[in-house]
């Protein structure tokens, strides 16, 4: 015989219980749905990232960590500078000719610094970062890191991402020249040609402040870190002088000639005659400079180089030379050894050997230059 309260108090129970398992099962389900993200999004972290850039716009397989890393950072910052509100020009146009030999005012979508090392590059680098609030235009530091076994390929890649950047963007970074129409086919430039600037310096001087800065900076924390720093390295002259006597060239990175024509090879660009001094880089890269840039200039003139660049690139460097003129720091001073004998022989190596296509390029853009600023009437 059923008790009296009995099927109520079981009904009560059942319907106290009940309402608490579904909110306990959607807990669950929520807890192994994150779970299945955060697993997922660390297989993209795994598979993914070493192989693009953090934007996916670029192929990243064949940097190292710290590149990819450098790469995050200018690719955020370049993100950021491409959503800041620019005002467009009218009527962009851009003829090295006319800029080279009549000095007329161009007005391009995209503007290229070729910032060879230590050819004033930081000074012009900051210059650019300094003006780009009043000039209005936006500032893309992104380095150019070239798959050495698929060269062709990576600077097709790069060249892309710079063709996609919004009007009104001056890029300032490491990166060897980029034939755009020979990379990408005619077909590719519908927006203005991009244009191109940059300054060479005289070539033992730059070989030599390269070294001595690897070696003993000023470096930033960053790159010491990642890098470090031989300070018991040879002079410069010393390891000249022995590179001379013994006759090798192959060098590591620190050596003293292993970055001897960077600059003949950053004008030059991507192609096979560009990787050694040659009659054939020094052509190609003269070809560049006479068709590709509004200016070319010498470190050793950069006063006039600034004042010409007010002149052919108005819209984007009104006031540079000013500015420049007014800067308590114009450039980080490289921390030489003390003074050095320069052996007559190592000196005469260098500038009949080692460097010799270099220094007929150094001529020709110094000679080119002096014609430039008649043109610009500037003493």
């Amino acid at each position: 015989m059923r008790r009296a309260g009995c099927g109520a108090s079981g009904l009560s129970s059942a319907d106290t219980a009940s309402p608490r398992a579904p909110p306990r099962r959607k807990q669950t389900f929520k807890r192994r749905c994150a779970a299945c993200v955060a697993l997922a999004a660390l297989g993209v972290a795994v598979i993914v990232m070493p192989r693009r850039t953090v934007d996916l716009k670029l192929d990243a397989a064949h940097l190292t960590a710290r590149q990819w890393l450098g790469d995050a950072y200018w690719a955020a910052r370049a993100a950021a500078a491409e959503a800041a509100s620019v005002p467009r020009h009218k009527h962009y146009h851009f003829n090295g000719t006319a800029a080279r030999h009549a000095c007329e005012p161009q007005a391009p979508e995209l503007v290229l610094h070729l910032k060879v090392p230590k050819a004033a590059s930081t000074t012009v680098f900051d210059l650019i970062g300094t003006l780009a609030p009043k000039n209005k235009y936006r500032v893309n530091n992104r380095p150019q890191y070239l798959d050495a076994k698929h060269e062709t390929r990576s600077a097709r890649a790069y060249a892309r991402y710079f063709l996609a950047l919004k009007p009104r963007t001056v890029r300032s970074a490491h990166g060897v020249y980029l034939d755009f129409a020979r990379l990408l086919g005619p077909g590719a430039l519908r927006r203005t040609p991009p244009c191109y600037f940059g300054l060479v310096r005289e070539p033992t001087k730059r070989l030599r402040s390269h070294y001595d800065y690897l070696h003993w900076g000023p470096r930033s924390p960053w790159a010491r870190f990642w890098k470090g720093q031989d300070a018991g390295a040879p002079p410069f002259w010393d390891c000249v002088e022995r590179r001379r006597q013994s006759g090798k060239r192959e060098e590591s990175r620190g050596g003293c000639l292993y970055w001897a024509n960077a600059q003949l090879q950053y004008f030059c660009g991507v192609h096979r005659s560009c990787r050694e001094g040659s009659e054939a880089s020094l052509r190609r890269a003269l070809a560049h400079a006479r068709s590709a840039f509004a200016a070319v200039g010498v470190v050793e003139d950069l006063k006039g180089f600034l004042e010409v660049l007010e002149r052919v690139l108005p819209g984007y460097f009104a006031g540079i030379a000013g500015t420049y003129a007014r800067a308590t720091i114009h450039a980080r001073t490289t921390h030489h050894v003390e003074t050095e004998v320069v052996p007559p022989d190592a000196l005469d190596f260098l500038r009949t050997d080692v460097l010799k296509w270099e220094y007929a390029l150094y001529a020709a853009v110094e000679r080119d230059f002096r014609r430039q600023k008649r043109a610009c009437k500037l003493p």
